[in-house]
């Protein structure tokens, strides 16, 4: 019969000092702490805002008037226009004329005759563009619709270094308080066929108030 092995003696291991387990708990805690931050830029990297896009202005949109920093500018002139009690009918020859608005560093004029009207945006900045606005207008009680038409061209000027841009592309309609000297315009009615657009005529959006106040400009 043959002998059989005896099976290899395992040797004993040698138990960790105190100093090797300190160096394996410090190196744990390292990765810990490195996969914390991994994972804490990657959130970051996911949830930040992204840039804005430049967004061509499309055919029915106004474009948007950047002001100059208020340190080049003339001081800011605020019109304070409150929109009080209840609007009233307004006939169409009561708002003939030409009439002049101030406000911030813009200077506008309004030319409203025969079923036609005009709007020359300018601004105290030199070498800023002019914006206009040319169409035809209706009166409907206190609500005034102007509709540009692009048939009447644009403004023509002496002085070929004034760009003219336009002031808006689409209909809007305003609220109307007009006396002898002065109108108000204020945001009209949202239009239901298309509500999502911002009923507020882009001369009101750019002076921050709740409306526009043209004075009769003297002859």
């Amino acid at each position: 019969m043959s002998e059989k092995r005896a099976a290899p003696k395992k040797m004993p291991k040698k138990p960790s000092s105190p100093k090797q387990d300190r160096l394996i708990g410090y190196v744990v805690l390292g990765c810990g702490v490195l996969a914390v931050l991994a994972v804490g830029a990657l959130a970051l990297q996911r949830y930040r805002p992204a840039a804005e896009p430049v967004v061509a202005v499309q055919e029915d949109e106004t474009p948007a008037v950047v002001a100059a920093p208020l340190s080049h500018q003339k001081p800011i002139e605020r019109q304070g226009v409150v929109k009080e009690g209840r609007a009233k009918r307004v006939s169409a020859d009561k708002i003939e004329g030409v009439w002049e608005s101030k406000f911030l560093d813009y200077y506008s004029l309004f030319h409203i005759q025969n079923g036609t009207y005009q709007i020359i945006v300018m601004r105290s900045v030199e070498g800023k563009p002019r914006y206009f606005a040319r169409g035809h207008y209706t009166v409907d009680g206190a609500y005034l619709t102007l509709t540009p038409d692009k048939t009447l061209g644009n403004p023509q000027d002496e002085d070929a270094a004034n760009r003219y841009l336009p002031l808006t592309n689409r209909p809007f309609t305003v609220e109307l308080r007009v006396d002898d000297q002065q109108q108000s315009w204020f945001s009209g009615p949202v239009d239901p066929q298309f509500p999502s657009r911002n009923p507020t005529y882009p001369l009101i959006q750019y002076s921050g108030e709740a409306g526009i106040l043209w004075t009769r400009k003297a002859e």
